[in-house]
């Protein structure tokens, strides 16, 4: 997983309280949830290697920045047993398209 995954996941999470799916306490349960997953994961940085990457990802794939960032990252990886999951269509074509898994 890409570095900016933390920022959107904390982001995602802020709306959901703001538009009340996320109530008291499962806030802070959800952020202390997050934050126990996130130790345990294979987490890319966004160093100078990867930005290019990302680059090129964002112009010949057609992404918008955070998608071609989290592709970057996955062909980084390159771990056989990893599945990018979205539901965004065109990072699941790109994706598809440099020989990823992709779910669902």
């Amino acid at each position: 997983m890409a570095s900016i995954g933390y920022v959107e996941t904390r982001s995602a999470l802020g709306a959901l309280a703001r538009d009340g799916r996320l109530r008291g306490s499962r806030g802070g349960r959800a952020r202390l949830e997050l934050e126990r997953i996130w130790r345990d994961l294979n987490v890319v940085q966004l160093d100078d290697h990867l930005l290019s990457l990302s680059g090129d990802a964002a112009v010949f794939s057609r992404l918008r920045a955070g998608d071609a960032i989290h592709l970057a990252s996955a062909v980084v990886l390159a771990d056989p047993d990893l599945v990018l999951a979205t539901w965004d269509r065109d990072l699941g074509r790109a994706a598809r398209d440099t020989g990823l898994a992709v779910a669902p």
